[in-house]
């Protein structure tokens, strides 16, 4: 879409969502805008679903994701703009009047993403850092070079300081103090402190015992502490009065939340997500490769429902544990090349113009950008030949890099430009991965030269 079209769209999509008044939150992901609206029946998807630029629309919970692609955050400072919305902050929104949202299952959900996406650029830039040297190091140069030890010590940065980082974000999704959030990260990764756990010397916080845990790599433990340092920090604010509020409140937060911390949510945190990943370590060596199948058969249509999301908050946590990935990332590069054979195979087939042009930008769209939304909108749901394509292409393709144990040594999106996160584990574990893609591009092309009918398509958008 061309930049002159940004305006034009971003002023639609607001009329279209019922008016800036209607917005009480506003950011957006890799490929969609998410709009967290006060009352849904104001906004018109049928008409955003029509607009130049917007590759459909799902509901999670209040919030409205308009799926847009590779061009989200151009589009995204173009609807700020027009609606005089400060980036990724409440909006419309009176802090005097109480929140009387449901808590859920959803909701925890949707909170827990809400402060792990920011950071996945992180992990994405210092993996891949890593993936670099490792490819140096292949290519003959020395351990003891003076890039590589560079090189490897930006790539350990990114995860060493997690805590710090999530603490942040955290502190901006749950509407707290953000350096007070950062704080708190700091603290459990104070080298002090790690001294102290590596070297197995006992430490106590007004007389109760401090569980001796190493917190680096971990975002669960801070997101959890920021979470619970949310309300008390609110309260504190609330009643204290104004001559030492600036002075007491922040003393007294971080006083009541170190015990907290570090004497419960802390151990428990680290501990709950230890055993998460070990339960899905054992969920993927029971079922095998069947399990990387079936997860990748039903990834597309999570992704249409906008819950792949929390997919992505596991498959960081277990890659924070583990150093690798086996499922989740694996999935994603594998249908994306499904949809670009459903695409391609589709572009090739029609004799329609609208649904020629349609399929073949959704193939380039998968192929160089690793964005899928666009062929799942604009292409698979309309039509049961392309899902049951997608199911099948997606099995297979997931069966086959499970058969191989491919996993992903690093945070990934679903771009093929992502495989070289795999070549750390070995070229047999590349091979793996791209023979799943291969088998799933092809599978789902053969599927549709062989089953495709015209009548079978819906031509409204």
């Amino acid at each position: 879409m061309a930049k002159k079209n940004y305006d034009e769209l971003s002023g639609k999509l607001i009329e279209l969502i019922g008016g800036k008044e209607n917005v009480s939150y506003f950011t957006h992901c890799t490929t969609r805008l998410r709009f967290n609206l006060k009352d849904q029946g104001l906004a018109k998807t049928d008409a955003i679903n029509q607009l130049s630029g917007v590759s459909g629309t799902s509901w999670a919970s209040d919030q409205l994701q308009v799926i847009i692609g590779a061009d989200v955050d151009l589009v995204y400072d173009a609807v700020c703009h027009a609606g005089g919305f400060n980036k990724n902050e409440k909006i419309n929104e009176n802090l005097d009047e109480p929140k009387q949202k449901k808590f859920s299952f959803n909701s925890v959900l949707e909170a827990i993403s809400g402060a792990v996406l920011p950071i996945i650029p992180i992990i994405i830039a210092t993996s891949f850092i890593n993936i670099l040297a490792t490819l140096l190091q292949k290519a003959g140069m020395i351990a003891d070079n003076g890039t590589i030890q560079m090189l490897t010590l930006v790539g350990a940065t990114g995860m060493y300081f997690l805590p710090i980082f999530i603490g942040a974000t955290a502190a901006k999704k749950f509407n707290t103090s953000m350096v007070l959030g950062m704080l708190i990260g700091a603290i459990m990764i104070n080298p002090t402190y790690l001294t102290a756990v590596n070297e197995g010397t006992s430490l106590s916080l007004f007389g109760l015992p401090v569980a001796m845990v190493n917190y680096t790599s971990n975002f669960l433990p801070t997101l959890v502490a920021v979470a619970v340092m949310a309300p008390i920090e609110k309260y504190l604010r609330n009643h204290i009065p104004a001559a030492i509020k600036s002075i007491a409140v922040p003393f007294l937060t971080l006083l009541i939340m170190l015990p907290l911390t570090f004497c419960l949510i802390g151990p428990a945190a680290s501990l709950l997500g230890t055993y998460f990943s070990k339960g899905v370590v054992w969920l993927y060596e029971t079922f095998g490769f069947l399990g990387v199948g079936l997860l990748t058969a039903a990834l597309p249509f999570l992704i249409i429902s906008g819950m792949h999301m929390t997919l992505v908050v596991y498959a960081i946590t277990l890659f924070t544990t583990l150093g690798y990935e086996p499922t989740v990332f694996v999935a994603g590069i594998i249908i994306t090349a499904c949809q670009a054979g459903i695409c391609l195979m589709v572009s090739y087939k029609t004799r329609n113009a609208e649904l020629k042009a349609t399929s073949f930008a959704a193939f380039l769209t998968a192929v160089i950008g690793g964005t899928t939304e666009p062929a799942l909108f604009g292409v698979t749901i309309r039509s049961k030949k392309t899902i049951y394509a997608t199911i099948i292409g997606g099995f297979l393709g997931g069966c086959v890099a499970g058969l191989g144990h491919a996993a992903a040594y690093s945070t990934i999106y679903s771009s093929f430009w992502d495989l070289v996160a795999f070549i750390p584990g070995g070229t047999a574990n590349l091979l793996w991965e791209i023979g799943g893609c291969l088998v799933a591009f092809i599978s789902a092309m053969i599927f549709l030269y062989l089953t495709f009918k015209e009548e079978d398509f819906t031509y409204d958008k």
